[in-house]
Formats: C-alpha cells, sequence, structure tokens
C-alpha cells in the first residue's frame, strides 16, 4: 500500500510539472520573440550580404510565419527532442548542452561532497560540544532565547519572530537579537 502511495504521488508531481514547463517555454519563446534584434542577422554575423540572402535565411529559420505558429512547430520539435539550433554555436542545442553535462555533474558532486564534510563536521562537533556551546560558536540566524533565558518552544518562538518584524521599519528584516535554543 505504501509502495502504491508513493507511486501515485511521483505521478502526480509529474502531471503538475507539465503546465509548469509549458509555461516556462511560453515564457521563454516570447521574451526571445520579443528580444530586439533579427536571428538571421545574427547568424550570418557581420559584413556584407544581401537582402535576398537575409530574407532566404529568415524563410529556412521559420521566421517568416506569425507568432503562433513559430511556437507550435517550436513545442511540436520539443516532444520529440529537437531543441532547434543554437544561433552562437550554429549547433542544435541539445548538442550544446550534452557537452555541458561532464562539467555540470563534477560541480555538483564537488559542491554535494563539500556541502556534506562540513555539515556532518559542524553537526559532530555541535554534538561533542557541551550544552550550549555549539549555540554560542556558530550563529544559526534568527532564534527565540534571548542571552540569559530558559529556551523557548516552538510555537512562542514564532510568535516572538511575528512580534519582531511587527515592529520593524519596512523593509528590514525580521530580527529579535536571539537565539534558537529548541
Amino acid at each position: 500500500m505504501q509502495f502504491r502511495a508513493i507511486l501515485r504521488y511521483i505521478l502526480l508531481r509529474f502531471l503538475q510539472a507539465i503546465p509548469l514547463i509549458l509555461g516556462i517555454i511560453l515564457v521563454n519563446f516570447t521574451l526571445l520573440h520579443a528580444a530586439p534584434g533579427d536571428p538571421a542577422t545574427i547568424m550570418i554575423g557581420p559584413g556584407a550580404v544581401s537582402d535576398e540572402f537575409i530574407a532566404q535565411m529568415r524563410i529556412d529559420l521559420g521566421l517568416d510565419k506569425p507568432f503562433m505558429t513559430q511556437l507550435f512547430i517550436y513545442l511540436g520539435n520539443v516532444l520529440q527532442g529537437d531543441l532547434g539550433i543554437s544561433y552562437s554555436y550554429r549547433q542544435p542545442v541539445i548538442d550544446v548542452v550534452m557537452s555541458r553535462v561532464p562539467a555540470t555533474v563534477m560541480l555538483m558532486g564537488t559542491a554535494y561532497v563539500l556541502a556534506s564534510i562540513v555539515g556532518v563536521g559542524l553537526g559532530v562537533a555541535a554534538a561533542l560540544a557541551a550544552p550550549g556551546a555549539a549555540a554560542e560558536a556558530v550563529p544559526w540566524g534568527y532564534g527565540c532565547t534571548p542571552p540569559g533565558e530558559a529556551p523557548r518552544t516552538s510555537e512562542t518562538c514564532g510568535a516572538t519572530l511575528v512580534d519582531g518584524q511587527a515592529v520593524a521599519p519596512p523593509g528590514a528584516p525580521a530580527t529579535t537579537g536571539c537565539r534558537c535554543s529548541i
């Protein structure tokens, strides 16, 4: 039963992602379409080129078609895995993206390892330290226990933070000058 609930949750999250992805594609496509400049001229580059050649390039790229037609053609191509041609690199976009995957994975892996080492190290240091010493050594940010007072519960901690925001000037961060000891 548990497996079925998890599978249903994952499927629901994937279905919820579809309108989000379509919205991102629509906004991105609209912004690129509204940007100044002509993609055909950008692809050709600087130099003396006839107007007929630029017009033919616009036809070849499909830039002569109405906006909605271009959008639906693009969506159809994306569904087939064709992300188009990069104007800058003059290569398929998927090839440009895939050539960057190894460096991205290395960067993510390095960040994950470093974050794990630092996180585990701070956790062990906090566990081994005398009670309260870790809270004094590492400033954790917003909190609720003013120095010299007994620890508060999470309910009063939330109320304290709300009170701190209520009296802060507009645009100022909600800070009470306290540390959390929950």
